[in-house]
């Protein structure tokens, strides 16, 4: 039976073993590896591991093939299966006759939700397994708190099937002390206290107490590591990870990813093992440790360091992307020189090997199991079997990440992006040279884990931060944990403070101010956060807390932030429901939430918390929310927020459909297919991501789901048809974290929640025509209560953008009214009103007809000109709804005065000067075919200014008179050159204005002008200042000036020192008789 693929490797075809061919070929198979190797006690055989295909063999006809071949070779010996994932299966298992020479090794028993193999394997003896190490990656750690808890509980355990132990690690090149302790267990009465077994292990290893303190701390950290998933082994280095930015493991495949113990507690215990060299009586095996615990402190920074640096990247900080990049490289050639102490960790030790046993060959094969693990197809294996060995890390692994930070730093100077890299060829080729590698230990480790203490030295600071619920009228706490995660420096002073949303208050119950903490050291500030009632917008709210930290004069800052919720406990007709210890429900603003944990959700496995109402959902019915958040805890995947409909909510086993959201897999459909219950058929819309409508609706089939991120266009997924279902089941909101490991948590939202009767809403219209540019009164009906309806009017054509008309919320009984106000840029037409809110749509059709036109408009600017102004620079006329692009015309009292083209919008400008047009009112027209309007011009006469004397004293009076100015605006009357303000008053209805002024007395003798400002309007009259005295001047109404404009230049020059022709010219005009006026446009600025 052919098997197909596993990871780009044809997996081994399976021969049938029902079949006379299989008996042979076990009998020779059996029969020569006696004669090799001698007869074994056990045989270890696992049939379709990790699923494979069985095709038409049946699975217990094979079990019972492979037993009796194994019985008639050796009728004594022990047939070996492992636990791992869904093997042995009980189809397999079933078709096993002697139960008491099998042996199922449990894989799984450290990271299993619950060990209960006497359930999960009937009858079948097993042993307590653990798989501390994949691929033979060489990070400490183990999970032996959960060793010495359940395998003793196990044992005790009445009708116990346990049989020992297993220790199925990939490689055994780490962890001595786990080894140790998990071979030890048969041998002890009972489970033993760790802190003291740590203690005698030291002991016994070193001949010396001294490293009891160092081994206490290594014990309560990578030996009290808690299960996640089917992870039992500790996080593998990003120092041997192909290069990226953002990876959270160095192996490719099915690594952890994440932080298993806290590193800078961990990292204490290396200087306190350095301390203990003196003590030492046995150095090989204090040696060993102490590089391996140098070399795991050093591999743990790069989880701190590798975030840092993209952070610098993405800012595009060179400097400090240099500095960050250049630690890395340190830090990595450090732990080289590390790992050169020890020829346990030698690349070249294991190549000798290697080339002893098959020469270039062997070499070559060892080099790429450690790095590319197969051919270019099988890569996305790559780094599985990664080491930490001298060698590989200082050449190989240090060479790609300057390769990589080299062509992300171009990318910052020159712009673009980085170059892509080939690592299959990086990797090959480095797999097929002969590096020659040193096979021989140098340099002392006590020396080189001195030095890197000393790189690690500078106190840095990590800040968390965590939140109870908040409810109404009691008080939550908050708390931030600051802690120092330098191996060895202190950190001087960190200020902590919390910064909280609008409707919640902070009240510090600790110090803010932390001072002197040590390397490793942990610290807190707590908070009483207290929440106003009338504030609290919703069940969600995000509190921030900074931290302002010194150490060894060297300043940062760091944040951290808690998502929290706040309000009351979910009240009637709602009930709560958990299979967690500690979850969390809470009610405000319309919205509910649910913090829980939840360890799977998938066939008989159901860890989840809910909130829902009983005997809620019939045929024809449909329930429909809103998922505002879902955050969950290191991005589980498959963490579930949704609607759940069960018969009974509370009960393991009862048929159940969830529709529901998820932060990696979108929108996700899950049901029992069959009558047991198991949740084991799925419909996914992995498309889909964010805040989203879900909808599920009953019908005579089963249950439709649907998702949609706006609530109008929805994706249906599919009909969920659950064995069982009851007519009138339980149903509400549901969430769980979904992580298989229980400890991570996911918080999320639900808000416009409802069970109504079809999927539709009822939407009238006040009328079925209405104008373009007019209003229309719109109805709705059987929505959700207070939910938020968005109002739009779509076209016929589909892909066109529909056009906002307004929004509404509906009243507690799902109704609203709104006025609708039908944009006159509207084109007349067919149209339909669509009303969306909390998943609902209902529509109403509209016809629209054209907007009356606005009658054609023209105006003048200004209105009323001088004939000087109306010269230049003259008046604007502009017109407004002409027909669009036609050409307008324009004309003054019938007189043709010129054209323009309007614009798209009806507009028109057209520029007007005219010398010749006399002073009065005037029509101006604007006409456009049969479309036409008109506006009035008014021509002012020149403005005259008259004085009572043409010369007067300095500090005397004279009198200005002025005609033609505007009406009822305020006139200016200065004496220039320089100017000197003489009064200022208004002019009367018809433009004139009379007052006399005072001639200041300092004012220089000679030639002056009064020069009279009103509006825009500016004229002036010639004066003539003599020395001395006060009084009226003579000759009333003499006073002298010409008209001009602008252009024609400057004010008279004042004093005594000017041409005596002028003076004749002055005089000679006297004698004719005449006045002159200047009339003048006031000069800008």
């Amino acid at each position: 039976m052919a098997q197909g693929t596993w990871s780009g490797y044809e997996r081994p075809s399976w021969l049938d073993p029902t079949s006379t061919l299989f008996d042979k070929v076990a009998a020779d198979y059996y029969s020569i590896s006696s004669q090799l190797i001698g007869d074994a006690g056990a045989y270890k055989m696992d049939p379709l591991h990790e699923g494979g295909k069985s095709g038409n063999i049946s699975v217990s006809g094979a079990a019972t093939g492979i037993e009796k071949a194994l019985r008639l070779a050796h009728p004594n010996a022990i047939w070996v299966l492992l636990g791992w994932q869904s093997d042995p299966s009980t189809t397999l298992l079933s078709g096993i006759k002697d139960k008491s020479r099998i042996l199922i090794v449990d894989g799984l028993a450290d990271t299993r939700t619950t060990l209960d193999d006497e359930s999960r394997w009937p009858g079948f003896p097993y042993a307590f397994g653990t798989i501390y190490n994949f691929g033979g990656n060489t990070s400490i750690g183990a999970l032996t708190t959960v060793w010495l808890d359940r395998y003793f509980a196990a044992r005790a355990k009445a009708g116990s099937a346990l049989q020992g132990i297993s220790i199925l690690p990939e490689g055994f090149y780490n962890n001595p002390a786990a080894f140790e302790l998990m071979s030890e267990l048969p041998w002890m009465d009972k489970a033993p206290d760790q802190t003291q077994w740590f203690h005698d292990y030291a002991l016994g290893r070193y001949g010396t107490n001294a490293a009891a303190d160092a081994w206490t701390t290594i014990a309560d950290t990578v030996y009290s590591m808690d299960p996640i998933g089917t992870h039992s082994e500790s996080q593998d280095s990003l120092f041997d990870a192909q290069p990226s930015l953002t990876t959270t493991k160095a192996r490719s495949c099915c690594s952890v990813g994440q932080v298993r113990y806290d590193f800078p507690t961990f990292a204490t215990a290396l200087p306190k093992l350095i301390s203990a060299s003196p003590s030492v009586v046995q150095h090989a095996a204090y040696d060993y440790d102490l590089t391996d615990v140098t070399r795991q402190v050093i591999a743990n920074t790069s989880r701190d360091l590798l975030p840092k640096i993209n952070t610098a990247y993405q800012a595009g900080d060179v400097d400090e992307f240099d500095s960050l990049t250049a630690s890395w490289i340190a830090l990595m050639k450090q732990q080289d020189a590390v790992l050169a102490t020890n020829s346990d960790f030698l690349l070249g030790t294991y190549d000798d090997h290697a080339a002893a046993q098959n020469g270039d060959v062997g070499v070559y094969d060892l080099q790429n199991l450690l790095t590319t693990w197969g051919t270019k197809a099988s890569f996305s294996l790559h780094d599985y079997a990664n080491r930490e060995w001298q060698g590989l890390v200082g050449d190989l692994y240090v060479s790609r990440w300057q390769q990589y930070f080299a062509s992300l730093r171009t990318a910052m100077v020159k712009g673009g992006s980085p170059a892509s890299i080939d690592w299959y060829s990086v990797d090959e080729a480095w797999a097929k040279a002969d590096h020659h590698y040193a096979d021989k230990p140098s340099g002392d480790i006590v020396v080189e884990a001195g030095k890197a203490v000393k790189m690690l030295d500078q106190g840095t600071v990590s800040l968390s931060l965590s939140a109870s619920t908040i409810r109404p009228g009691s008080a939550g706490t908050v708390t931030a944990t600051v802690q120092n995660t330098s191996p060895l420096g202190d950190v001087d002073t960190v200020d902590v403070s919390l910064a909280t949303p609008d409707g919640l208050s902070a009240t510090a119950t600790s110090d803010t101010k932390l001072t002197d903490i040590a390397a490793g050291e942990k610290r807190t500030v707590t908070w009483n956060v207290t929440a106003d009632p009338d504030q609290v917008a919703g069940v969600v709210s995000t509190l921030t807390a900074t931290a302002q930290v010194n150490a060894g004069g060297e300043e940062d800052t760091k944040t951290a932030t808690s998502t929290v919720l706040v309000g009351t406990e979910p009240a009637a007709p709602w009930k709560t429901y958990t299979t967690e210890t500690s979850p969390t429900f809470a009610q405000a603003g319309g919205q509910i939430g649910i913090e829980t944990t939840g360890n799977d959700f998938s066939k008989t496995t159901r860890r989840f918390s809910a909130v829902y109402q009983q005997s809620t959902m019939s045929v024809g019915e449909t329930a429909i929310v809103h998922v505002d958040v879902q955050d969950s805890q290191a991005t589980r995947p498959y963490a579930r927020s949704g609607i759940a409909v069960s018969s009974d909510m509370t009960a393991a086993d009862s048929p159940m459909v969830l529709l529901s959201l998820t932060p990696l897999n979108g929108c996700v459909l899950t049901w029992n297919g069959t009558s047991s219950g198991s949740l084991d058929t799925h419909l996914y819309a992995r498309e889909l991501s964010g805040p989203m409508w879900l909808r599920l609706t009953r019908t005579a089939d089963g249950f439709e789901g649907a998702c949609s991120t706006d609530g109008e266009s929805w994706t249906t997924l599919g009909t969920a048809k659950p064995a069982g279902m009851s007519d009138e089941p339980d149903a509400g909101l549901l969430a769980s974290a979904v992580n298989s490991g229980g400890t991570d948590a996911v918080l999320a939202a639900f808000s416009q929640w409802s069970v109504r009767d079809g999927q539709e809403g009822d939407l009238k219209l006040s009328s079925s025509t209405v104008k373009a540019g007019t209003d229309v009164q719109a109805t709705g009906s059987t929505f959700p209560s207070s939910a938020n309806v968005t109002l739009s009017l779509r076209g016929q054509d589909d892909d066109a953008t529909p056009i906002a008309l307004g929004t509404a919320t509906t009243d507690r009984d799902g109704g609203f009214t709104s006025s609708l106000s039908i944009p006159d840029s509207v084109v007349a037409g067919d149209y339909t009103v669509v009303a969306s809110g909390a998943g609902v749509t209902a529509t109403a059709p509209l016809k629209v007809t054209a907007a009356d036109k606005p009658s054609a408009t023209v105006t003048v600017s200004p209105s009323a000109v001088s004939a000087a102004q109306l010269a230049d620079p003259g008046v604007v006329v502009t017109g407004a709804n002409f027909p669009s692009n036609g050409d307008v015309a324009l004309s003054i009292d019938g007189a043709a005065a010129g054209s323009e083209p309007a614009a798209a919008d009806g507009s028109v400008t057209i520029p007007f000067r005219s010398t010749s047009l006399r002073a009065g009112t005037h029509t101006v027209r604007l006409s456009a075919g049969n479309v036409s309007a008109e506006a009035q011009l008014v021509v002012l006469p020149d403005p005259v200014v008259t004085l009572s004397t043409s010369s007067v004293k300095a500090g005397g009076v004279v009198t200005v008179t002025g005609e033609h100015f505007p009406a009822s605006v305020t006139a200016t009357i200065e004496l220039h050159s320089d100017p000197v303000t003489l009064s200022k008053l208004s002019t009367d209805s018809n433009g004139s204005f009379s007052v006399s002024v005072t001639v200041p007395k300092d004012a220089p003798t000679g030639k002056h002008e009064i020069v009279v400002t009103a509006g825009t309007i500016t004229a002036e009259a010639a004066i003539t200042v003599t020395d001395g005295g006060a009084g009226a001047g003579t000759n009333p109404g003499s006073g002298t000036g010409g008209t001009k404009h602008d252009s024609d230049g400057g004010l008279a020059s004042t004093g005594v020192d000017f041409p005596f022709w002028l003076l004749l010219a002055g005089i000679g005009l006297m004698l004719l008789g005449g006045s002159a006026f200047v009339v003048r446009r006031r000069r800008n600025g």
